[in-house]
């Protein structure tokens, strides 16, 4: 399963370097927003399809494992980053790149606070050892992230 989960930080990466940077501002000029928004989905889709197919007994094993409720989370996680990607087209489409991108950057940070209250709360969800040295580890992980993130900009 490690090398399925390495595929789709692969495709994930692919995908978001094609919309997620400069370049989308720069085909607003000849695409109007739906029609490139929709394009992005689709080739989303038409390369994770391959992924799909050869890690199917994995993704078969995971839905047994899980049932509904597993579907149900996965489902609700591909909404809410689906949701999030068009909050950012719009946003990118509408004001300064560099703004947009900033903003975007701070992502890592939120992550690991919203994955620090949901383990402390229902720690149910996320079965993880935390203590001192677990927390370090992730904040400094998140922060280079984000000089990265910067960096790159």
């Amino acid at each position: 399963m490690s090398g399925c989960g390495v595929s789709v930080c692969i495709l994930f990466a692919f995908e978001g370097t094609f919309e997620f940077c400069n370049f989308w501002k720069y085909l607003l000029q000849f695409w109007n927003f739906w029609d490139l928004f929709s394009a992005m989905r689709i080739a989303t889709f038409v390369l994770a399809l391959p992924l799909v197919m050869i890690y199917r007994n994995a993704l078969q094993t995971l839905l047994r494992t899980h049932g509904v409720s597993g579907v149900g989370i996965i489902s609700f996680t591909e909404f809410v980053s689906m949701m999030g990607g068009f909050v950012h087209a719009v946003a990118a489409s509408l004001g300064p790149i560099t703004l947009v991108n900033a903003v975007v950057s701070v992502q890592p940070l939120l992550v690991l606070i919203f994955s620090a209250v949901v383990t402390i709360v229902t720690p149910q969800i996320f079965k993880e050892m935390i203590d001192q040295k677990t927390i370090t580890r992730k904040a400094f992980a998140t922060i280079c992230i984000i000089v990265g993130a910067l960096g790159i900009q």
